[in-house]
């Protein structure tokens, strides 16, 4: 069963050129000094890239939500809603793009007959600042880990904005996993602040564990032999 169509391409291809060794079974001589042939009368590629994706316009609602293929929705952003927006859709990924043509956020494409609905953790996140009350039934409260989970359901309104706002700019300026690890050290700690979370973000974005060193063993374990000198 093939669970990640890019993987199972790069592997093909592998596969595929290995078989050129194989003899054309007319022709009797390697696929491979064939296929030499042919790519020399090949026309020359264009120097520009050739984009392989679609364009579509759709319609957000309310949350900043589209629909592509039917029954699949995927998030812009909330200052989008309700509005109409430019889509750039290739095989395996859905872009919403802002009108400057840059993607707000890359979705991975999702396919089938049931409905589907991907969020961007950071366009969550700014609509959770708007609205901290949402938290509890929000989607990302599900993924956070237990313990992050439930010191930030016990917070204040005032706190939590400023909890998620944390959490916002972190990922803005590494990845959600570094602004989530990050502040469930600092809760660990006992200070979820900007300025810890921020500090152990910049750490675990940068630091890079020491090779263990080799440590010579011999005279302990001589030291340890029923033979040894040790007392």
């Amino acid at each position: 069963m093939v669970t990640d169509v890019q993987a199972f391409n790069q592997e093909l291809l592998s596969r595929c050129e290995q078989d050129w060794q194989r003899e054309h079974y007319k022709k009797g001589v390697p696929i491979d000094l064939l296929f030499a042939d042919d790519r020399e009368a090949l026309l020359y590629l264009p120097t520009a890239p050739f984009s392989v994706c679609r364009y579509a316009r759709v319609k957000t609602d309310g949350y900043g939500k589209f629909q592509i293929d039917g029954k699949h929705f995927y998030s812009s952003g909330p200052e989008w809603a309700g509005r109409e927006i430019v889509v750039r859709i290739t095989a395996h990924t859905v872009e919403p793009l802002s009108r400057s043509g840059e993607p707000m956020v890359v979705h991975a494409r999702r396919f089938g007959n049931q409905r589907t609905d991907t969020v961007d953790v950071r366009t969550t996140l700014s609509r959770l600042l708007r609205s901290p009350g949402a938290w509890r039934n929000s989607a990302l409260r599900e993924v956070v880990p237990e313990a992050l989970r439930s010191g930030m359901d016990e917070l204040a309104r005032p706190d939590l904005r400023e909890a998620l706002k944390i959490m916002h700019d972190l990922s803005s300026r590494y990845d959600f996993e570094t602004a989530v690890e990050a502040m469930q050290k600092a809760a660990e700690l006992g200070r979820l602040t900007n300025a810890n979370a921020s500090v152990l973000a910049a750490r675990l974005a940068t630091f890079t564990p020491p090779d263990a060193q080799q440590v010579d063993l011999t005279p302990y374990d001589a030291m340890l032999h029923p033979g040894g000198d040790a007392q």
